[in-house]
C-alpha cells in the first residue's frame, strides 16, 4: 500500500510492517521504519499491511492482512487497534482490510467482511455485503477487492464473485458476471481494479481475464488482453494520466494503454522496474503528478508525462542465411544483398535479419511478407528468424520490417529478390520442345477431324434438311415420324459439331453430346433453359433476342441470320470464351417455330492464323534488314574500287616529293578525306554484315578502360560518366576495332540525348545466363541460342524516345540530329549481327534511354596480339625483283597498284578481267612471282580465276582484294602459304608489307 500527506514524504505498507520515508529537500531523505521488532507497532500482532489511508492530518488509517484496523497518530507516534462494536459489524476486527479509501465526506473500507461506509468520527453507516451479513444492501459476494464513485454518484464494487453497481438514487444494485464463450460479458470474476472514465466507461481491472471497458449503458463490453498486446491478463491496478493514457500493473511489468489508438506500449526490468511482479491496489496518484506502483521488490515513482518513447525507426538488415539448418557464406556481405539466388534443391532454407536498435535489442519486434505469397504482413514478435520450405521455382519479393522496443515501426524495412531456380524439367528450353511436340500432335489430330469434319457436316447437313422437311409434313403416319425421330437422334448423337435446337423463346429444347463437349453443360442441365445463359455473352444478348423477335413476331426471314455462315464468340461453363463458326436453320413443328443451330469450335484455328501472321510480318522485317545490307554492301564496295585510286595515288604522291613541297599539305589533306570516306564504307559494310574483322578473344572491360580518356573528351561537359565493371568478365570473340566502334557510338548518342542539359550517363559490363525467352525481346534475336552473354549496357538520363523513332532507329540515313549522316546505330546493328550478338532497347520519352547489347561469352580465357613492323619503313627500304600480274576490273585500281609494285622493283602485267587475265598468265606463268587479283569482276570473278590459274600452275601465289571483306568462301579454296587477302581501299605500306610477307623476304 502506498499513500501521501504531502509531497515531502510517502508512506508505505508492506508485508514486513509500514515505512515512513521524508524527502526534505530531495538531496537526502529519513526513513522511518514501523516494524514487529519496533516497540509500538509489535504489540499488534499483525505486520502485513494491505491499505493506507490518512482519517485527518493526525491519523493514518491502517488495513491489515488480518485483525482489522488500527489507527497510528503522527503526534504521539502509538498505535492503536480499532473496534467495532458487535451491532454494528461483527468479527470485523479480525477480518482482512484489503482497500481504505476517503471520497472527501466519508470513509469506504473493502474488506473481506463485505464493504463499509463510515464518517470521521470512526462511526460505522452503512455495510455492503452478501445475503448473510449485508446490513442494508446485498452483493455477489462480501470479500470486496476495491469500490469506486463514478460522476453519478454511483458506487461501482469489485468483488471476488464479479462486479456489482449501487444506484445512487434508489440504492439497486446490479451484478455483472462472466459467460462462458460471450466475449461481450466481463471477462473473469475477479475484479482487482475500477475506472470509472465518464457515463458511457467504466475501466476494469480482473485477475486473469485483462483490461476490460464496459459501457454501463448497454451492459455490453469490450476485451482487451494478451492477444491485443497487454503483457500479462492479471491487472492489480489502473491510474489514469492528464493526456487520457490507462498505467495499469501486472504480473508481467507496466504497461501505457492509449484508448485513442488501442495500443499498448508495455515496460519491464530492463526499463527500471522493481521487478515484473505487482500487489493488488498497490498503486497511488499522487496531487503533483507522480505515480506511484508497489510490487515484490519495492514500489516505483514517476511522473507519466517524462516517460518518453525511443523516436529512432530502425534499419533493418540481413544478417545470415542457413540451408538445412547449415549456416550459408556468400560473395557479398549480407547487410548489402538485394538479390538472393537459391537452386530447387535448397528447398528448406532459413533468413536471418537485425534492427539496428540497440536499447532493449531483445525487445524489438519484426514482421515479414513473402510476395506474392504473402498478402498481409506475417508478425513474428521478438523473433529474427523466418524458414521457408518448399517453394515453388520462381522469383519472389522478400520483405521484412521491423520496430524498436518502444513499438516505433521501419514499414520500408528490407527488400530482397528471392529467386528459385526451377528443375530443367521446368526450363523454358524443355518446356518449349514438349509444348512443340504437343502443338505438333495436336495440329495433326486437328487437320485429321478438319476432313472428317467436313466430309461428316456436309452429309449431316443434308440429312438435317430432309429431317426438318419431313418433320413439317404432319399427315404423314406416326410410324414414319417415329423412324424420322430416330433418325434425328442418330444424327445428334454422332455428330462432330455441336448441334443445339431452341424455341421462340430462345428455350433449349435439343443440346447433342459435341454441345456438351464444348460447352461443358450435360444435356439435362441445358434443356429447357434459357440459351442466353448458357452459352451467349451479355453484350450479345440483346441482338440475339431483337432477331428472335423479329423472326417470330413477324415472320421476317432474317437472311442476314439464317442460313448464313457466321463467326462468334461463345461462353463455355467455366466462364472461358471461346471462338465458334455458326450456322442457323429454321424450320416448322407442328405449328411451332424451331431454330437449329450447329456450331463448330474454331478457337485453335484461329489462334493457328494468328500465329501464321506474325511469322509473315517477322518474315518481311528481316528481308527488309536483308535487301538495306545488300545495297549498302554494294554500294560501299563500287566506292572502296573509286578509294583505292584516290588513296593510293595520295599516297604515292608524297612519297615523290620532297617533305617540305608545298603540295604535301594538301596531299595529305586527300590521303585524309579518302579514309574518312572509306571509314564510311566500312560503317555501310559493318550495317551489312560484310566489315572485315580480326576475330579474337577480347575482354570488355579492357577495351572500355582504354577508352576512357577518349570517351572523357567525347561527351558533353555538362554530363557525368559512370562506369560499372564486372569482375571476372568471361573473354568474347570479337574485333576490337568494332567493338570501340559500338562503345563510341553509344556514348555519343547518349551524349547528344542530354543536350544541353546536366545528367548521367551510365557504362556497365558483367555477364548473365539468357534463355530463349529473354532473347525473343532482342533485336537479332533469330535463332541465337540459349546460354552464357556477356553485356555491354550504356543507359542515360536525356530526353529518351518514343515508339515511333524506336522502330526507326537502325535504319540507314534515319538521324534526329540536325547534323549527321545516320550510319552510326545502323552499323552497331551490323557488327553485333556479324559477332553473333542481340541488342535489347529501353526508352521512355523524358525519362532516358538504356542499350544493352549481347555477345556469346568465348571459353578461352587469355589472347596475345601480334605487334606488326612498320609498313612505311618497308616501303622505302624493301626493294624486289621479277614479274607480277594485276588482274582488276576498275582502271584506276590497277594503275595504283602497278604504280606501287613497280616502285618496289617489280615489272608489271595487267589484265582487266579474269578471262583475259588466264590468257596472260598462262603464256608466262612461270616467271610471275605473284598475281594481285580482284574478288569480284564480271563474265569470271576472282574465285573461278584463281581456280583457272591453279590448274596452270599449282603453287601460284595470289593476293586476293575486295571491296568487301575476306568472303568465307575465299577461305575454303585458298592455301595459307600461297594466298594472302587486302580490303580496298589500301595504302603503299600495306600492299608492300603484304607482298614481302607472301614472298617470304
Amino acid at each position: 500500500a502506498i499513500t501521501q500527506r504531502s509531497p515531502d514524504e510517502v508512506w508505505v505498507g508492506t508485508t514486513n510492517g509500514l515505512i515512513h520515508i521524508e524527502y526534505g529537500d530531495r538531496s537526502h531523505k529519513r526513513v522511518f521504519y514501523y516494524t514487529p521488532s519496533s516497540g509500538e507497532f509489535r504489540r499488534h500482532n499483525s505486520n502485513f499491511i494491505r491499505s493506507l489511508c490518512f482519517g485527518n492530518e493526525r491519523e493514518l488509517w491502517i488495513g491489515r492482512q488480518d485483525n482489522g484496523l488500527i489507527i497510528f497518530d503522527l503526534k504521539t507516534q502509538r498505535f492503536k487497534a480499532f473496534r467495532f462494536r458487535n451491532s454494528d459489524a461483527p468479527n470485523l476486527s479480525t477480518e482482512m482490510i484489503y482497500e481504505i479509501r476517503s471520497d472527501g465526506d466519508f470513509f469506504w473500507l473493502g474488506t473481506s467482511a463485505g464493504l463499509i461506509k463510515m464518517d470521521s468520527s470512526k462511526t460505522v453507516l452503512a455495510i455492503y455485503s452478501d445475503s448473510s451479513d449485508a446490513k442494508e444492501y446485498n452483493l455477489t459476494s462480501r470479500k470486496v477487492l476495491t469500490s469506486r464513485h463514478d460522476a453519478n454518484g454511483n458506487i461501482w464494487v469489485g468483488t471476488y464473485q464479479g462486479l456489482n453497481v449501487i444506484d445512487a438514487e434508489n440504492g439497486t444494485v446490479t451484478a455483472f458476471q462472466p459467460s462462458p464463450g460471450d466475449t461481450t460479458k466481463i471477462s473473469n470474476r475477479i475484479i482487482t481494479a475500477i475506472y470509472p472514465e465518464n457515463d458511457s466507461t467504466i475501466w476494469i481491472g480482473t485477475y486473469g481475464g485483462g483490461l476490460n471497458r464496459l459501457n454501463p449503458n448497454s451492459g455490453r463490453v469490450k476485451i482487451y488482453n494478451e492477444q491485443h498486446g497487454l503483457p500479462n491478463n492479471v491487472v492489480y491496478a489502473i491510474l489514469p494520466d492528464t493526456a487520457g493514457n490507462l498505467w495499469m500493473s501486472t504480473n508481467k511489468g507496466l504497461s501505457k494503454f492509449t484508448p485513442s489508438s488501442r495500443t499498448f506500449h508495455n515496460y519491464d526490468t530492463d526499463d527500471g522496474l522493481q521487478s515484473h511482479e505487482f500487489n493488488t491496489g498497490a498503486a497511488f496518484h499522487a496531487q503533483d503528478g507522480r505515480m506511484f506502483f508497489g510490487g515484490i521488490n519495492g514500489f516505483n515513482a514517476f511522473y507519466p508525462e517524462k516517460v518518453t518513447r525511443n523516436p529512432m525507426v530502425p534499419p533493418v538488415v540481413l544478417t545470415g542465411l542457413t540451408i538445412f539448418n547449415k549456416d550459408k557464406q556468400l560473395e557479398r556481405d549480407f547487410a548489402e544483398l538485394d538479390e538472393l539466388t537459391l537452386s530447387h534443391e535448397e528447398y528448406v532454407f532459413s533468413l536471418k535479419f537485425a534492427a539496428l536498435s540497440f536499447t532493449n535489442p531483445h525487445k524489438n519486434s519484426y514482421a515479414y511478407k513473402l510476395k506474392p505469397f504473402h498478402k498481409k504482413w506475417i508478425h513474428l514478435g521478438n523473433k529474427h528468424e523466418v524458414t521457408f520450405t518448399n517453394l515453388n521455382p520462381g522469383v519472389y519479393q522478400f520483405r521484412v520490417k521491423a520496430a524498436n522496443s518502444d513499438g516505433v515501426w521501419n514499414d520500408d524495412g528490407l527488400s530482397i529478390r528471392l529467386v528459385i531456380t526451377p528443375p530443367f524439367w521446368l526450363k523454358p528450353w524443355f518446356m518449349f520442345f514438349a509444348g512443340l511436340s504437343l502443338i505438333l500432335s495436336i495440329y495433326g489430330v486437328h487437320r485429321l477431324r478438319l476432313y472428317q469434319v467436313k466430309k461428316r457436316n456436309q452429309e449431316l447437313f443434308n440429312i438435317n434438311l430432309r429431317l426438318n422437311n419431313e418433320i413439317l409434313e404432319r399427315e404423314k403416319a406416326e410410324k414414319a415420324l417415329q423412324i424420322s425421330e430416330t433418325r434425328k437422334s442418330a444424327m445428334l448423337e454422332s455428330a462432330l459439331d455441336s448441334i443445339i435446337s431452341i424455341d421462340a423463346h430462345g428455350t433449349v429444347l435439343e443440346f447433342n453430346p459435341a454441345a456438351e463437349k464444348t460447352f461443358g453443360y450435360t444435356r439435362e442441365q441445358a434443356i429447357g433453359r434459357k440459351i442466353t445463359d448458357l452459352i451467349i455473352p451479355k453484350e450479345l444478348h440483346e441482338k440475339h433476342d431483337t432477331a428472335l423477335e423479329r423472326r417470330a413476331g413477324s415472320g421476317e426471314e432474317a437472311t442476314d441470320i439464317i442460313g448464313q455462315r457466321m463467326q462468334q464468340t461463345a461462353i463455355r461453363a467455366d466462364g472461358t470464351k471461346i471462338d465458334i463458326e455458326i450456322t442457323v436453320q429454321a424450320s416448322q413443328l407442328a405449328d411451332k417455330l424451331i431454330f437449329t443451330a450447329f456450331i463448330r469450335d474454331i478457337t485453335e484455328l484461329r489462334k493457328a492464323e494468328a500465329e501464321k501472321e506474325r511469322l509473315k510480318a517477322q518474315i518481311q522485317q528481316a528481308q527488309k534488314l536483308e535487301s538495306l545490307g545488300v545495297l549498302a554492301g554494294g554500294i560501299a564496295h563500287d566506292f572502296n574500287n573509286l578509294l583505292t585510286g584516290i588513296l593510293g595515288n595520295a599516297s604515292l604522291a608524297q612519297l615523290e616529293v620532297p617533305e617540305n613541297a608545298p603540295v604535301v599539305n594538301s596531299l595529305c589533306d586527300i590521303e585524309k578525306a579518302a579514309q574518312r570516306a572509306a571509314e564510311l564504307c566500312r560503317q555501310m559494310l559493318a550495317y551489312a554484315g560484310k566489315g572485315r574483322f580480326i576475330i579474337k578473344p577480347v575482354n570488355l572491360n579492357q577495351i572500355v578502360e582504354e577508352l576512357a580518356q577518349l570517351l572523357e573528351v567525347s561527351i558533353s561537359k555538362k554530363a557525368t560518366l559512370n562506369y560499372h565493371f564486372s569482375d571476372n568478365l568471361p573473354l568474347i570473340q570479337a574485333d576490337e576495332t568494332q567493338i570501340r566502334q559500338i562503345v563510341m557510338n553509344l556514348i555519343t548518342n547518349a551524349s547528344d540525348a542530354l543536350g544541353d542539359e546536366p545528367g548521367v550517363i551510365s557504362l556497365k559490363t558483367g555477364s548473365c545466363y539468357c534463355t530463349p525467352e529473354d532473347l525473343a525481346s532482342s533485336y537479332l534475336s533469330d535463332e541465337l541460342a540459349a546460354g552464357e552473354y556477356v553485356f555491354l549496357e550504356v543507359s542515360d538520363t536525356g530526353c529518351g524516345m518514343d515508339e515511333q523513332t524506336l522502330k526507326k532507329i537502325f535504319d540507314p540515313f534515319f538521324t534526329t540530329k540536325f547534323t549527321g549522316r545516320g550510319l552510326g546505330l545502323a552499323a552497331v546493328l551490323g557488327i553485333i549481327r556479324s559477332h553473333n550478338g542481340a541488342v535489347r532497347i529501353e526508352s521512355e520519352p523524358g525519362k532516358g534511354s538504356r542499350f544493352e547489347i549481347l555477345f556469346p561469352a568465348s571459353d578461352q580465357s587469355t589472347h596475345t596480339v601480334k605487334n606488326g613492323t612498320s609498313h612505311k619503313q618497308a616501303l622505302e627500304t624493301w626493294q624486289s625483283h621479277g614479274a607480277v600480274l594485276i588482274i582488276d576490273d576498275e582502271d584506276a585500281v590497277r594503275a595504283v597498284g602497278a604504280r606501287i609494285l613497280r616502285k618496289i622493283g617489280f615489272s608489271v602485267d595487267e589484265a582487266k578481267n579474269g578471262r583475259e587475265g588466264i590468257e596472260i598468265f598462262k603464256t608466262n606463268a612461270g616467271n610471275y612471282r605473284m598475281v594481285l587479283l580482284d574478288m569480284t569482276m564480271p563474265e569470271l570473278d576472282g574465285e573461278g580465276t584463281y581456280k583457272e590459274m591453279i590448274k596452270v600452275r599449282e603453287d601460284v601465289k595470289v593476293i586476293f582484294s575486295s571491296g568487301y571483306s575476306k568472303s568465307p568462301a575465299l577461305s575454303k579454296f585458298s592455301r595459307q602459304e600461297t594466298t594472302r587477302f587486302i580490303q580496298k581501299p589500301y595504302l603503299p605500306d600495306e600492299l608492300t608489307s603484304l607482298v614481302k610477307d607472301l614472298l617470304g623476304e
